[in-house]
């Protein structure tokens, strides 16, 4: 039963340090898109979507979504344009100092990645209430899923740090 547990916990611990390097990744694509929403103007990025759309469109003129995207006339405001790379910007710093916590391997930095990651995915799920998305709802299990992750990484480390201190105080 031992070696179950422990072959569980070290696939845990590898599906932990997978979704840390997946973080990191995901920390590369945000600033990619901040800066390509930057030097972008609303408009602009509005012309690439339908003109994409568009073609999508004449290969199957009923398909909903895309007519929807094309017909709806979206013109980005300058508030919507300055938001969108303010928000990129600052989940890529969250998520940097996340991942340096983690590669720290400190207790606090891994409760407060939990917490800071439980309010992304809340702020997450709340969005999808207003704004379906498959590729924003993939996000919140992944983050959900990293969220219960880091808490099990510190809860390990917890339980670790006094047997650390025992053996230590033994040898002595």
């Amino acid at each position: 039963m031992a070696e179950l547990e422990q072959r569980i916990s070290r696939i845990l611990h590898y599906l932990f340090q997978t979704g840390v390097a997946i973080k990191a990744v995901h920390v590369v694509l945000e600033l990619g898109t901040a800066v390509i929403i930057y030097v972008l103007s609303g408009t602009t990025l509005t012309e690439i979507a339908t003109s994409v759309a568009s073609a999508r469109l004449s290969e199957d003129p009923n398909e909903y979504v895309l007519a929807l995207i094309t017909g709806s006339g979206v013109n980005p405001s300058s508030n919507g344009h300055d938001f969108a790379i303010f928000y990129l910007l600052t989940c890529a710093l969250v998520n940097v100092m996340l991942i340096a916590g983690a590669l720290r391997q400190t207790p606090r930095s891994y409760i407060a990645a939990a917490y800071v990651l439980g309010a992304f995915t809340a702020y997450q799920a709340y969005l999808l209430i207003f704004t379906w998305s498959w590729l924003l709802f993939a996000f919140v299990i992944y983050d959900l899923i990293l969220t219960i992750l880091f808490y099990r990484e510190y809860k390990v480390l917890k339980a670790a740090i006094p047997l650390a201190a025992t053996e230590s105080a033994q040898q002595d």
